[in-house]
């Protein structure tokens, strides 16, 4: 699709504001070359660190009828720099599945990097969010969690596929509670304990997956 005039004045108007009308002002008319040009002004609003404007730029070009996939890959790789990485996946596999084999490198590359921040991201979230977490048990030592704390706690373990370090923590309040329910809890026989632990453990998860997302 081309671009229309309604879109032209559209990205003008764009980028006077961001101060970027000369360099676009040379620019030929001539679809193919426009394209071009813009991502050259874009990686210069990359280089001095403005995503949004960048984003936003190829955006309005987009929404004047400049449908190329090299302006749609601008878009993907602001969205990453913003640290948007959901949009941005999505963006990249449907672009990637329209794009020619010859032009799938460069998207495949732009989607590895994407995930790779992503998890960087959701981990250093979890380290956060776990330290708070052991802290709070830590610091209420005498008192174990309220029955919507585990629940929350559950919803944590189940976004995280049951396994890993908040699935222990969760282990470490449930026996905390049944401690401080019965006293004569730790006298029961081993097995025992642990058959109440993982009764108790399955009720709070079905709970908490019964909780909508917050």
């Amino acid at each position: 699709m081309a671009l229309s005039l309604e879109g032209y004045l559209s990205l003008r108007c764009c980028c006077r504001e961001m101060g970027v009308e000369q360099p676009f002002l040379r620019l030929p008319l001539r679809d193919a070359v426009l394209g071009q040009g813009l991502l050259a002004i874009g990686s210069g609003l990359f280089r001095q660190e403005r995503f949004a404007d960048a984003l936003h730029l190829l955006q309005v070009a987009a929404d004047g009828g400049l449908d190329q996939l090299s302006l749609q890959e601008g878009q993907a790789r602001a969205l990453v720099r913003l640290r948007r990485y959901p949009e941005a996946e999505a963006l990249l596999l449907k672009l990637l599945a329209q794009a020619e084999p010859e032009q799938r490198l460069s998207l495949n590359k732009v989607l590895r990097v994407c995930r790779l921040d992503a998890a960087k991201q959701q981990e250093k979230q979890d380290e956060d969010l776990l330290e708070l977490w052991q802290n709070r048990l830590d610091r209420e030592a005498d008192n174990p969690l309220a029955r919507a704390d585990l629940e929350e706690l559950a919803q944590l373990v189940l976004s995280r596929d049951g396994q890993g370090p908040f699935s222990a923590l969760l282990d470490r309040a449930i026996e905390r509670r049944l401690r401080g329910e019965d006293p004569a809890w730790e006298q029961l026989a081993p097995p025992l304990r642990r058959w109440q632990a993982r009764v108790e453990r399955q009720e709070i998860l079905l709970q908490g997956l019964a909780i909508p997302p917050s």
